[in-house]
Parts: structure tokens; sequence; C-alpha cells
């Protein structure tokens, strides 16, 4: 008699490997250093002039760090456009698909 639990091992993802652990701790190792990069990078960006001449004079008074925090709550709590274009050629793509479906 095959109990169930082998039964059901068929439905179970396979078990990770130890060189697919190795590369998984790889990845993630690398992706933390690089979250932290760019983290770093965004914050000096929004407490520099190109978007700080741009701020409500309400919100001069933090500095970049304060509004990278700010701005990831409210991202995470407030409804927002999410799926914005990640740069000028994403949005030309999303704009030329808009109005191709708009013509038709």
């Amino acid at each position: 008699m095959v109990r169930s639990w082998l039964r059901n091992q068929r439905f179970r993802p396979p078990q990770q490997t130890p060189a697919q652990a190795e590369a998984r701790a790889q990845l993630e190792a690398k992706a933390k250093a690089d979250s932290e990069a760019a983290r770093a990078w965004v914050a000096s960006y929004l407490g520099g002039s190109a978007v700080r001449e741009h701020l409500d004079p309400s919100l001069h008074h933090y500095n970049g760090s304060q509004l990278l925090e700010m701005f990831e709550w409210e991202f995470e709590r407030l409804q927002l456009f999410h799926n914005a274009p990640v740069d000028g050629a994403d949005a030309d793509r999303r704009h030329d698909h808009i109005r191709g479906h708009r013509e038709r």
C-alpha cells in the first residue's frame, strides 16, 4: 500500500540542490548590494536640485532620505499609478500601443 504522502509527492516541487542553493544565495547577495546602492542614488537624487525645485515649499526642509521614506510609505499604502513607464523609450512604446488601439 502506497502511503498518501508518497502519492502526493508528485505535486510538490523538486528539492533544491546544493548548487541551486549556492546560486540563489549569490543572486540574493548581489541583489541586496545593488538595492542598497540604488537606494543611496535615489535618496541623493531626491535631495538634489533636479527634484527639489519642483517640490512644494512645505517639503523643502526634508532631505533626500526622508523624502524617499515618505515616498515608500505612500507607495505601499496609497492608490498610486504603480505601472509607470521605466524610461522614455518605455513611455513612447506605451503611447504608441495606446494610440494604435484607439485608431482601430
